[in-house]
């Protein structure tokens, strides 16, 4: 769902291996506020909620568990871009594990006639 500045983009810089401490999450067209949503289910095509397209599966069959985390975003910088550094734990358990991320982005009201906006999903498997 795109927000007052376009669709929103999410990527990931440097591979998801264990131990790597320097992984991260950028997110593109951002505005004041966000958050970070940590799923282990997606939701290819979507489902519209509150008026945005979310792609993480809150509620999927066990033994998943849907969202399982929500990060929130450092603030913009003047371009509307976000990194957030995300450190991959050297934990052998998460080898082979696929995450879904989702960006969500947070407009004041006025700003555009979009209040929050989402990107697509990203998976990411521990490697």
């Amino acid at each position: 769902t795109a927000g007052c500045d376009g669709a929103l983009a999410l990527g990931v810089s440097g591979e998801p291996t264990l131990g790597n401490a320097a992984f991260e999450v950028h997110l593109s067209h951002a505005g004041p506020a966000g958050l970070l949503l940590i799923g282990d289910t997606d939701d290819t095509a979507g489902t519209l909620r509150f008026g945005a397209r979310f792609h993480l599966d809150p509620a999927p069959p066990p033994p998943a568990q849907g969202l399982v985390e929500s990060c929130p975003l450092p603030a913009p910088d003047a371009s509307g871009s976000v990194t957030l550094t995300l450190p991959v734990p050297a934990d052998p358990a998460l080898l082979g594990v696929t995450f879904v991320f989702q960006g969500v982005s947070f407009f004041p009201a006025g700003a555009c006639a979009q209040r929050f906006a989402t990107t697509h999903g990203l998976r990411v498997t521990a490697q």
